[in-house]
Order: structure tokens, then C-alpha cells, then sequence
């Protein structure tokens, strides 16, 4: 039997040789998992171009994260507002594309950025900052290229208001050589033959909704006001039937119904004109974005094979 002394002493020299050893195992093992930044953006990009959007703004915000600083963060805060864009998240894209143009005001994208930037309001229907936007870019940017996209897109922007000769004074700002790309001429010539849908007028449709179904007439709901009328008429004849009968808590009941669909075919009417104009408005728009694209054809000149480029009208 050995003496206790003797087994602490040996149980303790067990221990710290243990304790070394396991320390050089952790100093020389590989780390189970480690990101790489290059791999990293392009898993982020791979996402983008897939328009797998959600994927691709996750990923780009470890990018992020773990690489705040490196030489690829701009394009990947750049690329995390593209990717809220595309996806529909207008406030998003709208953050994270600021936030670029606030960090990194003289990056070789700046431009994209802006441009983007604007494309994100328009598409929230946030005119009041898309047009501002876009008269900035025309105004500062040293590409004419750029400017001529912003001019370009602002005419539409201005002719989805329904303001025509602001468009058209957009639009002829556009350079001559990139009128044929984007078909400046001739959306300016339809604007000069055809002629502006003329909107109706919302407040008349109410007032002539005093009568049953004639503000629905107004905007050519024949069928609409058809039914208004035989509803309100006969609703109001039930209660005077009511209250002639003697039954006068029936009549009530039939009278306020009678009233709150009388209001509603004034409602109704205000927003069918509201309805009908904006119908008219971007069947408008859409039948000019058709007319003025251009189409490539391969045809054959005295010289041989040749391109044409045609409008339709």
C-alpha cells in the first residue's frame, strides 16, 4: 500500500500533464467552421441573380456583419438594397440604398444607386420624392447617359399624374442619341396625335348621385345604376308602406337601411369616376409604352443582311 503523500503527489502530476496536453490539442486543432469573405458575397450574389430576394438581403447582411470593412461592403450594402427592390420592400430598399449613397458618396456605382434609389419611390408610389430624385441625378451626374434615364423616367412618372406638358418637356430633354433607344420620338409624336384621356369629374358624380343611379350613368355604369335606382326607389317606398301600415319600428328599420344605401350610391359613384379615371389614365400609358418600343427586325439591303428597327403605331 503506498503511502497517501505519495498518491496526491502523483494524482497532481496527472492532472497538469493533462491539462497540457488538452491545451496543445486546442492550440493545434483547425476551427470546425469559418467564413470566408469572398465566398460569402458570392453566395449573397448567387441569391440575387437567382431572385431568390429574401436569401440574397440574409446573406448579405452576414456579409455585413462579419466584413463590415472589407473592399466588397459597399457593393454588398448596394447589392442588399437591389435585392429589397426586387423583392417588394420598397421602405427597405429605400434604407439600405441611402445608407450606401450616405457611406459611400464617391463609389463607381453611385449613379446605379441614385437611379435605384428613385425606381424605389416610384414603385411606392411616393411621387413626391421619385420626381425630386430624378431631377437631382439629371442635374449633377457627368454621365449623359444617366441623365437621359432619369429624364426618361420622369416623363413617365409625370404622365402617370397626368401631368402632360411636364412630361413632354421631360421628355424632350432627353440627348439626341439616346432618343431612338428609348423611343423619345415617339412618345412625344402620340402625345401630339392622340389625344389625352379627358377625366371625370368626381364631385359632379356625387352631386348627380342625389339622384339614384345617375352618377353611376355618368361614368357609363349603366348597369350599376340600374340597380342603384330599383334599390333606393324601392327601399324608400317600403318604409312609407311601413309607416303607412301602422307599423312604424319596421319602417324605421326599412328607412335607416334605406338611408345608409342611399349614401353608399353617393360613395359609389364618386369612387367609380375615381376608378374610371386612373383605368383610363394607364390604359393610356400602357398603349404608349407599347407604341413607343422599339423592335428589331433582320431583313435584307442592297448590301446584304441588315437591321430595321420599327415602331408600331
Amino acid at each position: 500500500m503506498l503511502p497517501k503523500k505519495v498518491l496526491i503527489f502523483f494524482a497532481l502530476a496527472l492532472a497538469v500533464f493533462s491539462g497540457i496536453a488538452l491545451a496543445q490539442d486546442e492550440a493545434s486543432a483547425s476551427p470546425l467552421f469559418s467564413v470566408d469573405a469572398n465566398a460569402q458575397y458570392e453566395l449573397a450574389q448567387k441569391y440575387l441573380d437567382l431572385g431568390e430576394y429574401f436569401k440574397a438581403v440574409a446573406e448579405f447582411e452576414r456579409f455585413l456583419h462579419f466584413f463590415g470593412e472589407h473592399p466588397l461592403a459597399p457593393d454588398a450594402r448596394l447589392g442588399m438594397g437591389k435585392a429589397y427592390l426586387l423583392g417588394g420592400q420598397y421602405a427597405d430598399a429605400v434604407g439600405a440604398l441611402a445608407d450606401f449613397l450616405n457611406k459611400h458618396p464617391n463609389h463607381k456605382d453611385t449613379d446605379k444607386a441614385r437611379l435605384l434609389l428613385c425606381r424605389a419611390y416610384a414603385e411606392a408610389k411616393d411621387f413626391a420624392n421619385a420626381l425630386p430624385c430624378l431631377e437631382s441625378i439629371a442635374s449633377v451626374t457627368t454621365d449623359p447617359v444617366v441623365a437621359d434615364i432619369a429624364l426618361n423616367q420622369m416623363g413617365w412618372l409625370l404622365l402617370e399624374q397626368g401631368l402632360w406638358d411636364e412630361a413632354k418637356a421631360a421628355f424632350g430633354q432627353v440627348s439626341a442619341p439616346n432618343r431612338l433607344s428609348f423611343g423619345t420620338d415617339q412618345v412625344l409624336a402620340q402625345l401630339e396625335l392622340t389625344p389625352m384621356p379627358k377625366s371625370k369629374n368626381p364631385a359632379l358624380a356625387g352631386a348627380l348621385a342625389v339622384i339614384p343611379g345617375a352618377g353611376h350613368l355618368y361614368t357609363g355604369r349603366y348597369q350599376d345604376a340600374a340597380v342603384a335606382l330599383l334599390l333606393n326607389v324601392g327601399l324608400i317606398f317600403g318604409a312609407i308602406e311601413c309607416f303607412d301600415n301602422d307599423m312604424p319600428a319596421l319602417g324605421a328599420i326599412v328607412g335607416f337601411v334605406a338611408v345608409g344605401f342611399y349614401a353608399g350610391n353617393i360613395q359609389g359613384a364618386v369612387s367609380s369616376v375615381r376608378k374610371h379615371n386612373a383605368r383610363q389614365k394607364e390604359s393610356f400609358i400602357n398603349d404608349l409604352r407599347r407604341k413607343a418600343r422599339p423592335t428589331l427586325h433582320l431583313g435584307m439591303a442592297k448590301n446584304g443582311p441588315a437591321g430595321f428597327v420599327s415602331f408600331s403605331f
